[in-house]
This record gives structure tokens, C-alpha cells and sequence, in this order.
């Protein structure tokens, strides 16, 4: 081992230090990788790359949340591609390049992205192709041919959802493009890291929060996570699959209790009907066990303080927690058993009153709806006639041009007034008399694609700097990356809306031991 200074006749000393200076930090005849750019640009979302897009496919690029699209048809192309047709024409390409998209309820249900044993075959597949009508997915491994073309189902996009697998998220965490990939010879080499990211502030929506008797929290974190290639092909053509192996470096940036941002969240009711049970007198928690609407989740916390009685009468101190999607006016069912009868003589039926959470529309899609011969021109501040939800104040006007054509085709439509209470999946249908046209047969309808503003909760900005690591990983072939993973407590359901990077780098560096 070389010692300093150096002394005549130490050979085997010189020959050392020479060795390890000409290998040294300056990057001579060793491995110096990294990325660095502080162009502002969005992250995909996407398992492989494009992680980035940094305008190009919009709004498309700037979203990681498509509210899942039905489809007609799903067609085996190859053994690693297969298409599927959506039930209606959007109204712009709704996936981007890259993109992990979600397949669920498809018959078969080998079409599906969640189906049985290979629930994890598309966490490498990414959209090739996407057009108004359809979307071309490539995995990465082989996928079998169901040998009939499937139908029904739908497809999204969901990057950061509850944990729960069975919800078709794809995932909580969300690759940026600052990576860097090096080969180590455990015996001799150790690996200096660094990096660093700058996260805009970002928008994201809460959908649920079943969670009676705990506060439901989201987390952020960055991190500088190390992964492990495998060579999947052979020596002579290699093909490298990356998995996770270590985490390197953590910082959490944000947190949030998730209670009051739910939308669509019960905070009061109306009672309905029931009659409480003959002995029922007591404290009670309650799940809803059925809706007449498409709320989900939530529970109840109520007295009972009269036997045998109207609840209208026998019901004291009740409180709503949690749930999500409801609108007002959607009658809810509590199970007589949980409030100390039984069931069905003595479930309580109640009506939403108020709700919590509001949004305003920023972008829709699935147009439908046909414009009249002689409709041409401009329509300004139309109202809907109606809307499936308990959104109100949204306005559009519309640009006739080519009349007598689809309003998705022939038509240009401006959200001129977003409204407020409106959530992603809502459809709104406008009055063809209002149009230019008749109603019934010119009525313009379209489904919430994104509401904002304060439908959205706003995360800050943040700056993340990770200093020199020096790791000492086994033997192998690495790729060190800077993500930002998102953690929701289970029973609640999040999905961030987009992410916005700026400045950021990783450099790793092999260095001797």
C-alpha cells in the first residue's frame, strides 16, 4: 500500500499510487456516469423510459391520472404487443408515449394488466401508439394469446393510488430521468454518489378516505434508490432487466392528513327511515352496506338512546367519517345489526345533506353528440341541462364550424366557467337547442377528464440534496436513480395530477477501495 510521501525504492508503493492516481476521481480509466439538466419538464410516471416529456403530446404529457376509459375491443398483435380499442372517440390522444396503463375488466380476463398470476406483467409495458380511438401497448416480457378478441373493460392511468393492488394502481413510485448506470467489482470498488431535485409545487385529488377510527395521511418522499440489473438475453446480446435493491439516501417532503380533502365526503346527513331495535340503546359504529349512488366507503359514529323507536327520535350525536364520491341527495343504508338490532328490520337509511371537498372543471373528454346542418357559429357561456354528480356553474361556448359533424371533430370547445363540486368522471350533457340544434338529438355530452383549482390540494415546492454517498454494493451491473415515491395510508385513494421538475443531477462514481 502506497504511503505519503512516497519513498525511494518503495516500488511496489509508486507502482500503487501511480496506479490508483491514474484511476482516481478525474474519471482516467475509471467509470464517472451521470445526468444533469435544468431544462423544467414533467414527469411521466412511465416504468421505462421517456421518464420525462417536457411539452410535446398535450395535456396528455402533463397529466399522471386518466380517468379509466370503457373499451370496445382488445385485439394479441404479438407475442409482446396488444391493442385496445376504446368504446367512443376521445377527444384527444388520452395516454403518452411511455405510459403504464391499466387494463381491468376485460373478458377474458388474460387481457387484463391484474389478472391472476401475472398480476405484474405490464409493470414494464408502455404505451408505442395511442390515437383518439386507441392505445398500443409492448411489454417487456412475453404475454400470452387468450386466442379470442376481448371485450368490455376499461383502461387508465392511476400512477399513485392506495397500495392495495387490487385497486389497479400502478404504483406509488415515480422515476425522473436524473439516473446513471455503472459496473462494480465488489473486491475493489466502491461507488460515490450524489444528486440532487427540484420539485415544483404539484397538484393532487382525494378521492377516498375509509378510515373511521384513524387519521388517513399521504406521504412524499425523494429518494436515491439503487437497482440491480439481470441480463435477460444471453452473453452475446444482452437485455437487462432492472429491479430494486437498496435504497440509498431518503427525504421525506411532504405530509398531509388527508380527512378534509376527501371529495365527495358525507358531512352531514338527513334521516330517512328505521326503527331502532328493542334493545339497541348504546354507541355504535356503522358501515354503509349499500348507496343509491356511486359513493363508496365512509362510516358512521351514532347514539342510540331510545328502544323500539323512530330513528328520527331514537338517534343522538351523529357523525360522519370518511367515504368518498357521494353526492347530495344519495340515500345510504347502515346495517340494523351494527346499531344493536338486526337486519333489515332495523337498518337505518339515510340522505346525504352536505358534502365536503369541491372542484372546478379544467379538461374533459369521451365527447359525444352531433351538431344540426345549419349550426354553425359560436355559442358562448352554454349551461348544462345536467350532470350525473352535484357539480353546479359550469359553463362552455362552443365553435361550430363545420356543421352537421361530431362536436369532437367538427367543433371547438372552451371551458369558460370551470363551476365548482364537479369530481373526474362526472358527465355533463348541454341542450342541442341551446346549440343551434334540437334537443335530444344535437345535445353535446362529455365526462370530467381533470378539475383543479380547488378541487386540487397544492403540495409545495421542494429541493432535495443528497451529498457524497459512498455505497459498497456486491459484484454487478447498477443503475442509481433519484424517484419520488408516494405513500398513502391504505383505505384512502390519491391520485397526483401532475409533477413538475427543474433542476437535477446524479453523478456516481467508481472509485477503489
Amino acid at each position: 500500500m502506497a504511503t505519503y510521501p512516497v519513498t525511494g525504492g518503495d516500488d511496489a508503493g509508486l507502482l500503487d499510487a501511480v496506479n490508483y492516481a491514474v484511476s482516481g476521481p478525474s474519471g482516467i480509466g475509471q467509470q464517472l456516469q451521470g445526468f444533469s439538466s435544468s431544462e423544467g419538464t414533467r414527469l411521466t410516471g412511465n416504468f421505462n423510459v421517456p421518464f420525462t416529456n417536457n411539452g410535446n403530446f398535450l395535456p396528455t404529457a402533463a397529466v399522471l391520472y386518466v380517468e379509466p376509459i370503457p373499451l370496445s375491443t382488445s385485439e394479441w398483435l404479438d407475442d409482446y404487443t396488444w391493442k385496445y380499442t376504446f368504446t367512443a372517440t376521445q377527444f384527444y390522444p388520452p395516454f403518452a408515449l411511455g405510459a403504464g396503463v391499466s387494463i381491468s375488466g376485460v373478458t377474458p380476463s388474460e387481457y387484463d394488466s391484474i389478472a391472476g398470476i401475472t398480476a405484474n406483467r405490464f409493470r414494464r409495458t408502455g404505451v408505442v401508439e395511442c390515437s383518439t380511438d386507441y392505445v398500443i401497448l409492448r411489454s417487456s416480457e412475453p404475454l400470452p394469446n387468450p386466442g379470442v378478441v376481448g371485450t368490455g373493460g376499461d383502461a387508465g392511468l392511476w400512477v399513485t393510488s392506495d397500495p392495495d393492488p387490487n385497486t389497479g394502481g400502478t404504483g406509488a413510485v415515480i422515476n425522473t430521468d436524473a439516473n446513471a448506470i455503472v459496473s462494480v467489482d465488489a473486491g475493489n470498488n466502491l461507488v460515490s454518489v450524489t444528486g440532487q431535485l427540484y420539485l415544483a409545487p404539484f397538484d393532487y385529488a382525494v378521492f377516498e378516505t375509509n378510515y373511521p377510527l384513524n387519521v388517513p395521511g399521504m406521504s412524499v418522499y425523494v429518494k436515491l434508490n439503487r437497482y440491480r440489473a439481470t441480463n435477460t438475453g444471453t452473453v452475446a446480446i444482452p437485455q437487462y432487466s432492472y429491479e430494486f435493491d437498496a435504497v440509498i439516501a431518503s427525504e421525506q417532503i411532504y405530509s398531509a392528513d388527508l380527512t378534509a380533502y376527501t371529495q365527495g365526503v358525507p358531512t352531514s346527513y338527513n334521516i330517512i327511515s328505521g326503527t331502532s331495535g328493542p334493545a339497541s340503546i348504546g354507541s355504535y359504529n356503522a358501515f354503509p352496506i349499500s348507496t343509491t349512488g356511486d359513493g363508496t366507503g365512509g362510516s358512521i359514529f351514532v347514539d342510540v338512546i331510545a328502544n323500539s323507536t323512530n330513528y328520527t327520535t331514537s338517534l343522538d350525536n351523529l357523525q360522519t367519517y370518511g367515504g368518498g364520491n357521494y353526492a347530495i341527495g344519495d340515500q345510504v343504508t347502515f346495517s340494523g345489526a351494527e346499531l344493536g338490532g338486526s337486519q333489515p328490520a332495523n337498518d337505518l337509511v339515510l340522505e346525504v345533506a352536505t358534502l365536503g371537498g369541491t372542484g372546478d372543471i379544467n379538461l374533459f373528454n369521451s365527447v359525444t353528440g352531433t351538431s344540426d346542418p345549419t349550426s354553425a357559429g359560436t355559442y358562448t357561456n352554454v349551461n348544462p341541462s345536467s350532470t350525473s354528480g352535484s357539480g353546479t356553474g359550469a359553463q362552455i361556448t362552443l365553435i361550430t364550424t363545420t356543421a352537421g359533424t361530431a362536436y369532437n371533430t367538427g367543433s371547438t370547445i372552451t371551458i369558460t366557467n370551470g363551476g365548482s363540486g364537479y369530481k373526474v368522471g362526472d358527465t355533463l350533457t348541454f341542450d342541442g337547442l341551446l346549440l343551434g340544434g334540437l334537443s335530444g338529438i344535437n345535445d353535446l355530452v362529455f365526462k370530467v377528464f381533470y378539475v383543479s383549482s380547488t378541487g386540487d390540494i397544492e403540495a409545495p415546492e421542494s429541493l432535495t440534496i443528497f451529498t457524497p454517498i459512498v455505497d459498497a454494493p456486491p459484484s454487478g451491473l447498477y443503475q442509481y436513480i433519484i424517484q419520488v415515491e408516494v405513500n398513502v395510508d391504505y383505505g384512502a385513494q390519491v391520485a397526483v395530477k401532475s409533477m413538475f421538475v427543474g433542476r437535477r443531477s446524479l453523478t456516481a462514481q467508481v472509485i477503489k477501495k
